[in-house]
């Protein structure tokens, strides 16, 4: 099936809400148990310099928090990962957002087609830098997940 296309829709989204997206057949099957590896070159970000690591696991019934570690140099060894949360939503809106008005707010329909690029779609939002960000080593779970992977 391609990929239904909302072209306002996607342009509202992604500069007035400062969301990424991706096609939904491009995310991988979450493990509901915890987190899992992704691949960070099929994440909407793809391309940061000196990724490690992307890691998701389920938020809540509808999201996930993907965090993005990567080495910064720059940053001393207090600071030598950076990490980049992300929350995506997986075939539909997030929930806090109220479909209608993104309708009306990108001049578009609310139309089958409409709904079926929301099906098709992973939207993702970076959050801001918290006291996490940065980070002396990747943490132990993470070392694990890289460990059972065989990097």
């Amino acid at each position: 099936m391609d990929f239904p296309l909302a072209p306002r829709t996607d342009a509202y989204v992604i500069t007035r809400l400062r969301f990424r997206t991706m096609n939904v057949s491009a995310w991988p099957a979450a493990s509901s148990s915890g987190p899992v590896l992704l691949d960070p070159e099929a994440m909407p970000f793809a391309g940061a310099p000196r990724t490690a690591c992307v890691v998701g696991e389920p938020s809540t019934s509808d999201a996930y928090i993907i965090r993005r570690y990567r080495e910064d140099p720059n940053d001393g060894p207090e600071g030598r990962y950076n990490v980049d949360t992300f929350i995506a939503w997986v075939g539909s809106f997030p929930s806090h957002l109220d479909a209608n008005r993104i309708v009306t707010a990108a001049s578009t329909s609310c139309n089958a087609n409409w709904r079926a690029y929301e099906r098709s779609a992973v939207f993702v939002q970076q959050q801001p830098h918290g006291s996490d960000h940065w980070l002396p080593e990747l943490p132990p779970h993470v070392r694990t997940l890289i460990a059972l992977r065989g990097e």
